[in-house]
């Protein structure tokens, strides 16, 4: 697999920023009262509800595509002798 580019991490970023603040941020020019009155507070909270699952399921699709194993370190051998060069 690839290392996620600069690119891939500035637009993972961006779908967050917008998946999870704009369905709040809507909600403040509507207001919550208005919703409420016209019959609407079900369908803003519906398509909230989907808005921020999408967003969820999106990264979490992204991070598992960009995720790579870590690989293993070597464990040293300790049955040999000591390597004379090396101490001081």
């Amino acid at each position: 697999m690839k290392p996620a580019t600069r690119s891939k991490v500035q637009l993972r970023t961006i779908v967050m920023v917008l998946g999870l603040l704009l369905p709040t941020l809507s909600l403040v020019p509507l207001g919550s009262i208005w919703l409420w009155q016209n019959g609407y507070l079900l369908y803003w909270a519906l398509f909230s509800a989907a808005i921020v699952s999408l967003t969820y399921f999106l990264l979490n699709r992204f991070l598992k595509s960009s995720s790579q194993p870590i690989p293993k370190k070597a464990e040293p051998d300790i049955s040999s002798e000591p390597n004379k060069n090396l101490t001081p």
